[in-house]
């Protein structure tokens, strides 16, 4: 790492000082937002989730890339907030259809079953844990666990930064350790 950054310089790349962060983040956060909002919506980009279009990839990828990463800044300073229920709804929904299904293995023996219900929008996945992946549909369906609770926490537990107190779990609690152990997002 350190013979990575040594080279940052000659790349015009720099780390801001611990007292510039905020306003480094506020002003990268606002550029992000000014180049998504003046792509053209026929952008050709390389994706690598399922979307409408890239435009619509990046622009949901990017939303939830940098809430997670909020979460964990608020979080180390101790004063983490809540989510807005519809961009957590979102970003459970991006792990669970986009994400999840992306694994090629899962250490299940035999096929089991989450129900997740974010009970402050009403949306519900289930997601079928099979030794072979994972499958998640939009729908309700027999469960071995049922994680329910407002759409903030159960995004953060689903991406394995909440306390599981915070919502309701029922059946399997191993299983959803299985997931919290096993679970990884990946980009290939």
């Amino acid at each position: 790492l350190a013979e990575l950054t040594a080279s940052w310089p000659d790349l015009g790349v720099f780390w801001p000082a611990d007292d510039e962060l905020p306003d480094h983040y506020l002003r990268t956060n606002a550029n992000l937002v000014r180049e998504l909002e003046g792509a053209p919506a026929d952008l050709d980009a390389m994706t690598f989730l399922a979307a409408p279009s890239p435009l619509a990839m990046w622009a949901r990828r990017q939303a939830h890339e940098t809430a997670i990463h909020r979460f964990d800044a608020q979080h180390a300073a101790g004063t983490p907030t809540v989510f807005d229920a519809e961009l957590a709804a979102d970003g459970i929904d991006e792990l669970l259809t986009a994400f999840a299904p992306r694994a090629t293995a899962f250490p299940v023996v035999d096929t089991k079953a989450i129900l997740v219900h974010a009970t402050d929008t009403d949306d519900r996945w289930h997601v079928t844990l099979r030794p072979d992946g994972i499958a998640t549909v939009r729908d309700d369906g027999p469960p071995d666990v049922t994680l329910r609770g407002r759409a903030s926490d159960v995004y953060l537990v689903l991406w394995n930064r909440g306390d599981d107190t915070t919502i309701d779990v029922g059946g399997d609690r191993d299983l959803l350790q299985t997931w919290h152990d096993n679970h990884k997002v990946r980009w290939s």
